[in-house]
């Protein structure tokens, strides 16, 4: 008796010093910080990354994993009401698939009650959020703040694929300074890196940013990145249906990416700048499979551009075009050379189906660079120079780089004879019809567009 007690005693203090088994994470588990550290339970966003990713010391004093980390499952971490104070990073992910992908979800529609915050006055390593390098994960019914004179809301670093955040909210002070940036893609941990025709490329593919409410930054989106497009008809980054408010400089920016979809999206920019623009795009591989489809946003207080491609844009085969069609930019342009579309360099551009009111004197609506290439259709738009000192044109296009122009409706405020240049010829209101072979089908006549400011479309 006294020997089977004795190895009883040994069996239970054995079981209660044994060390944390391996575990790879599969089903709900629950992000908490009022809750009690476990194996199931988080306090926080980063013991949660830490036990799915490796056998570190959790912050939150929870019991550390062994052995063979990872996924072999799908994984939805459900947030709870807090405000979470910390920096999260999330590496590659051992398992991760398109089967286990890895979740963060608030719940519907309770981001306003799950935050996570950083603040920072640093220049690197300033991000909220980061997807660094990492595959399947994904974040929904958050938010993401980042406080200080510097910061990123959320960055996707490096060799990054098939991550989304929907249905978030990511906020960041309204800014001029290029250290400030709501969402960065990029190859560098410099958040300053990227803007204009400047990058860092990253590799990163399959990035869905869907319907998320983006405030402040220097830019609510700068995104960069050399992967090739994986097929015919797929995109790298998929922006869609977000509303975008407050940036200081560039509402989306796009620079030396390989192809993109910029759809359904709302953008408002602050008016801290007169040089701002609403969608912006610089350098992008002129061969391979690369699409471009700027489509249905609507931009608002764009200080000089609405939507401006600068250079060295998109390629010449009829496969894949850039699409640029059904946008709506508003009358609320601050720049005396503002433009309601500016493509520098364009190639093969359709652009259709856009409503642009222009409210500046000096103000164009469509403008093509001399230096375009081949393939560039403006069919089937409605602009309206609406100052009634209106001095510039509807559209100009310099050089024999526009291959057909019809079905516009066209019409200029003031007194002023000319109403567009076509391959350098000017035309006024009375022999635009049919001049060159172009407009045959356009007109000016008056597009009844009701509300004009704040006409909601499309």
């Amino acid at each position: 008796m006294k020997k089977t007690l004795q190895l009883f005693i040994l069996v239970c203090f054995g079981l209660a010093w044994m060390p944390a088994q391996a575990t790879q994470l599969s089903g709900a588990y629950t992000i908490d910080s009022a809750a009690t550290a476990s194996a199931t339970e988080f306090k926080d966003f980063t013991s949660a990354v830490i036990y799915m990713t490796s056998t570190g010391t959790r912050p939150d004093g929870g019991p550390s994993n062994s052995g063979t980390v990872g996924v072999n499952g799908p994984v939805v971490f459900n947030v709870m009401q807090g405000t979470y104070i910390e920096q999260v990073n999330i590496p590659a992910i051992p398992g991760a698939s398109a089967t286990n992908t890895i979740t963060f979800d608030g719940g519907n529609g309770n981001s306003d009650t799950r935050t996570i915050q950083f603040t920072s006055s640093a220049t690197s390593d300033n991000h909220t959020f980061r997807f660094n390098a990492c595959a399947w994960v994904n974040l929904r019914n958050l938010t993401i703040r980042a406080l200080g004179s510097t910061g990123v809301g959320v960055q996707f670093l490096g060799a990054v694929n098939n991550n989304s955040i929907r249905n978030c909210k990511v906020i960041v002070p309204s800014s001029t300074s290029t250290s400030v940036k709501a969402i960065n893609i990029s190859n560098s941990n410099v958040s300053a890196t990227g803007g204009g025709c400047s990058s860092s490329s990253s590799t990163a593919f399959n990035i869905f940013i869907d319907s998320n409410y983006i405030f402040g930054g220097n830019m609510g989106i700068f995104m960069s990145s050399s992967a090739s497009t994986q097929s015919g008809g797929s995109f790298n980054f998929y922006i869609r249906w977000n509303e975008i408010f407050g940036a200081g400089s560039t509402g989306i920016s796009g620079s030396n990416t390989q192809g993109y979809m910029i759809k359904w999206n709302y953008i408002k920019m602050s008016t801290l700048s007169t040089t701002s623009k609403g969608i912006h795009h610089c350098n992008g591989s002129t061969s391979g499979i690369n699409y471009y489809d700027v489509s249905y946003n609507v931009i608002e207080d764009a200080g000089q551009y609405g939507i401006h491609f600068q250079s060295n844009n998109a390629n010449t085969s009829v496969l894949y075009p850039t699409r640029i069609t059904n946008n709506y930019i508003k009358p609320t342009f601050r720049n005396t050379s503002s433009f309601g579309m500016d493509f520098s360099q364009p190639r093969n551009h359709k652009v259709f189906n856009n409503t642009i009111l222009m409210n500046m004197a000096n103000g164009v609506g469509i403008n093509l660079g001399s230096s375009a290439n081949a393939g560039c259709i403006i069919k089937n738009n409605i602009i309206q120079l609406l100052n009634t000192s209106s001095t510039n044109l509807c559209i100009i296009s310099g050089g024999n780089n526009l291959d057909s122009c019809d079905y516009n409706v066209l019409t200029k405020g003031g007194s002023q004879p000319n109403l567009l240049s076509v391959r350098g010829a000017t035309y006024t209101r009375a022999n635009f019809i049919g001049g060159g072979g172009n407009n045959v089908f356009s007109s000016m006549d008056d597009p009844m567009i009701l509300g004009g400011v704040n006409d909601p479309r499309p």
